[in-house]
């Protein structure tokens, strides 16, 4: 029977069951009760208190994330960039954000031609600074939006994966310990580790968009203040065949405990890279506010009163 995570627990009670009979085999002890021999009957029950702990070395496992609680996080995600997308932005057919029909933004360069009749000095900050920079701005938002939607599918992706790891990592166990006894004994086995964070891609590129005058270009590749720098993300780690080998029953149960140690870390690993990309483009968003939020116009402190005054909208010509 081939576990899934699903079934993980017995799973794990079956790898117990297999390692307790493959011992008694190597040791020769006859699998009846009437057949053994005192001696055999207490090696019986040191064997069984020796795998005792089997079923416990899974438990880290049992309460992973489930990769499904992910899907609202980036359904909302989506919905934020759909409403932020326009004809400047490329297709996202990977996130489901295809040609945009969101024709809302047009309407700004109408606003800044009607803005250029009028005198006032907060009329013309209005069209210069919010309203011509505000389709740069958007574009960076959006981006934003849009590496938070695929440092998503990441995280979901690593939970995916690592559930399918440490069922094989059980399942090819089992199947090695239920050979072991035979005369074409199987000792060695691999288990690819597929656990994988694919940031380098999202990390190289740029977040926020030049705005006028600014010259800013932000790509998380090139961000020194997140820690390691570029050289973090040059390349993504590939998935990974463990091989692992034993001749004994006890000799399996330690290379699985091994297996799962290292499931663990290569988890934590991967989870640092999105941390570490997370981080950065929050560093980029606060340091370079100015390319992702509009700054408040001068018109916002306008009144009923002063609205016609040559610090505000003034007349038009």
């Amino acid at each position: 029977m081939a576990y899934t995570y699903e079934n993980l627990a017995a799973g794990a009670e079956a790898l117990r069951q297999a390692a307790i009979k493959t011992a008694c085999e190597q040791a020769a002890i006859p699998p009846r009760q009437e057949d053994q021999s005192g001696q055999q009957k207490l090696d019986v029950s040191a064997i069984e208190a020796a795998f005792a702990g089997v079923p416990a070395m899974f438990y880290p496992f049992l309460d992973m994330p489930r990769p499904d609680n992910f899907d609202s996080i980036f359904l909302d995600l989506r919905a934020s960039a759909t409403i932020l997308m326009t004809t400047q932005n490329l297709p996202q057919p990977d996130l489901e954000l295809t040609a945009p029909n969101n024709n809302k933004f047009s309407g700004v360069t109408t606003v800044g031609d009607n803005l250029a009749s009028w005198s006032g000095a907060a009329a013309r900050e209005f069209k210069s600074q919010y309203l011509d920079k505000l389709p740069a701005q958007q574009a960076s938002q959006f981006n934003a939006v849009v590496t938070c939607m695929k440092l998503i599918q990441q995280e979901k992706a690593i939970w995916t994966e690592a559930r399918k790891n440490v069922a094989e990592i059980v399942n090819q166990a089992i199947d090695v310990l239920e050979n072991m006894p035979r005369r074409c004994s199987k000792d060695n086995w691999t288990v690819a580790f597929t656990v994988v964070a694919a940031v380098a891609g999202i990390a190289a590129v740029p977040l926020g968009v030049a705005t006028a005058g600014t010259g800013v270009l932000v790509g998380l590749a090139v961000v020194d203040k997140v820690a390691g720098g570029a050289s973090l993300f040059m390349e993504d780690d590939p998935p990974e065949n463990r091989r692992f080998a034993a001749s004994t029953a006890d000799g399996v149960i330690r290379e699985v405990d091994r297996g799962l140690k290292e499931l663990i870390a290569r988890i934590v690993e991967q989870e640092g890279k999105i941390a570490t990309v997370f981080s950065g483009a929050n560093s980029v968003v606060r340091d370079e506010r100015q390319s992702f939020v509009p700054k408040q116009p001068l018109l916002a402190k306008a009144t009923p009163e002063n609205i016609t005054e040559q610090d505000f909208l003034g007349f038009s010509s």
